[in-house]
């Protein structure tokens, strides 16, 4: 999901004794809105992996919708197809309270009772399921589904027009669930190995979803259905929509199929920018291993929103400018289209490897966000870089952690798209070794395609590839709020100079090497506890002491001279 931009609200200062390696950030979109909400029964109803949840796996969707425009209402069915793994006489699916339920049927036409409550459906099975068999059930619903107060954010249906009145539509509910317009079972720690998507409308428009066309079918004259097949794992957030008056062009990349659809209108603007595209592609295969769905090829398609990581059909709205909307923190990210690169990256980050629990959603965006620096060293040199990634510290809060908690289907801070590209940055530079460092993003890559992963597991990964522990890390910068303080005071006796330093963090085992200077032009590497060390230094003033850049943290000074 792409970040969203906000104007500081707030101004920063720098004085004697306090010296801040990070700007004072702008509000993020979350304390926009509201607060905190309590959990609830609804969010664990979401959030949790129940019995009635863990009982069975899904392995293949048959969704078909139909799309009215006109009165933003849609009408479907959807065949689950599961295997059980636990004897059970009820499972849980589920589907937003506003949508209707008309029938509920088993594999062998039988219908299946089922009680509402919240978002979730119970469905009491005629028959106890029997471990290792296949199963099946086909929900018939519809309803109008929640239209979006600010996609993708706050997410939903989006019924827009085009500058013709044609109608153009779409979907993003990233954080919502595809449970918003379609019942599944909505958790993403169950992926369906392959998915069918046949969506019927208007036909003097188009229907663009996930995966490959397999048929194109005129119900009538004023009906038709586009038939769409997904053949890898999809998360169900990933199954979309498009619908508008779209024109289609396509290149390619090797073997793998680049497709386009785009209003008429903006077509050349459209194969002027898309080409960015193939720019995206080399320099993300390079450090992350090959596109991960390429026999579902890669899609962009003109969205009625900003933009969203719809596996191999990504939503784009950035109006055909570089930047985010023409904008950015710093003028390197004037050199790419965000949404390009930022959707493009999370085809490896969020869509191939995916978070099993909303709480460990920075998982996908600390890592689709790090990636658009990545794309800048790749293409324009690391000195570029590293000027981008300064420019992200002035969007960092740093009021709740990343994390969010577990089982509740809730994600952490808004922080997770800036400080985790910070935090990532941070820890190669923490490595000090790039052939080791992009070698482990790979083998991440690698590793876990296809599968979801978590922070325990992504610890553990990073772990055994430096054949060293560095949980002390991840505990500070993703389960805390605050970044780590290093305390630097200096005290002056008899024109000697003491430096006491160490680290003041919540994590008590924390321990980041960093690199200071120490009023010279060359770095040396000192090793701070959360425990006092010191060391004589030579420095005419300390308050030239500072650290290396890199490394996002904050330091305190102090200095006491001594008679």
């Amino acid at each position: 999901m792409p970040c969203l931009y906000v104007t500081p609200l707030k101004s920063w200062t720098m004085n004697r004794l306090i010296f801040l390696l990070c700007l004072i950030p702008s509000l993020s979109f979350a304390q926009l809105f509201e607060e905190e909400k309590p959990i609830t029964r609804k969010d664990s109803l979401r959030g949790q992996l129940s019995p009635e949840r863990t009982c069975f796996d899904v392995f293949y969707y048959d969704l078909a919708v139909d799309l009215f425009p006109e009165t933003k209402s849609i009408t479907g069915k959807n065949t689950i197809h599961f295997l059980a793994k636990e004897k059970a006489e009820m499972i849980q699916l589920d589907l937003y309270a506003n949508m209707e339920v008309d029938s509920i049927f088993d594999q062998k036409g039988r219908a299946i009772s089922y009680q509402r409550e919240e978002n979730a459906i119970f469905l009491s099975l005629p028959k106890k399921l029997r471990t290792a068999k296949q199963y099946s059930v086909t929900v018939h619903f519809h309803g109008k589904p929640i239209e979006a107060k600010m996609a993708p954010w706050d997410g939903g249906f989006v019924w827009s027009h085009d500058q013709w009145n044609n109608p153009l539509a779409g979907v993003a509910c990233q954080g919502m669930g595809a449970s918003l317009w379609w019942p599944c079972k909505d958790h993403p720690s169950d992926e369906p190995d392959s998915m069918s998507i046949t969506l019927t409308a208007p036909s003097s428009l188009k229907a663009i979803s996930n995966g490959r066309l397999r048929k194109e079918t005129a119900l009538s004259e004023d009906r038709t259905s586009w038939e769409w097949f997904v053949q890898n794992p999809i998360n169900a957030y990933n199954a979309t929509f498009y619908l508008g008056n779209f024109t289609h062009f396509n290149d390619s990349l090797g073997d793998l199929s680049l497709d386009y659809y785009v209003l008429p209108e903006h077509l050349e603007s459209a194969k002027e920018q898309f080409k960015q595209t193939q720019l995206m592609l080399e320099a993300f295969e390079h450090y992350f291993g090959p596109y991960p769905f390429p026999e579902d090829g890669f899609k962009m398609v003109e969205a009625p929103y900003l933009g969203m990581e719809h596996q191999s059909a990504i939503a784009y709205g950035n109006e055909f400018q570089d930047g985010y909307l023409g904008r950015a923190s710093s003028k390197q990210g004037l050199d790419f289209d965000f949404i390009i690169i930022h959707e493009g990256a999370h085809e490896w980050f969020g869509n191939s490897l995916s978070a099993d629990d909303l709480a460990d959603l920075w998982i996908q965006e600390a890592f689709a966000s790090y990636d658009e620096a990545l794309y800048v060293e790749y293409h324009f040199g690391r000195e570029k870089a590293e000027e981008y990634l300064f420019g992200e510290r002035q969007k960092v809060n740093n009021q709740s952690p990343i994390q969010g908690p577990s089982g509740v289907a809730r994600e952490g801070d808004p922080d997770m798209y800036a400080k985790g590209t910070l935090m990532l940055h941070t820890l190669r530079n923490v490595v000090d070794n790039d052939s080791l460092w992009f070698g482990w993003i790979k083998s991440l890559c690698l590793d876990y395609r296809h599968q979801s992963i978590n922070y325990e597991k992504l610890v553990t990964h990073f772990n055994r590839h430096m054949n060293q522990d560095y949980s002390w890390f991840f505990a500070q910068y993703v389960k805390q709020a605050k970044l780590p303080v290093l305390k630097a005071q200096f005290v002056v006796k008899n024109g000697i100079t003491t430096l006491y330093y160490s680290w003041d963090t919540e994590v008590k085992s924390f321990r980041m090497p960093i690199k200071v200077f120490l009023g010279s032009e060359e770095s040396i590497s000192l090793r701070p506890m959360t425990t006092p060390q010191e060391i004589k230094v030579t420095l005419t003033n300390p308050y030239d002491f500072k650290v290396e850049d890199g490394f996002f943290m904050e330091v305190k000074i102090g200095v006491v001279y001594l008679k």
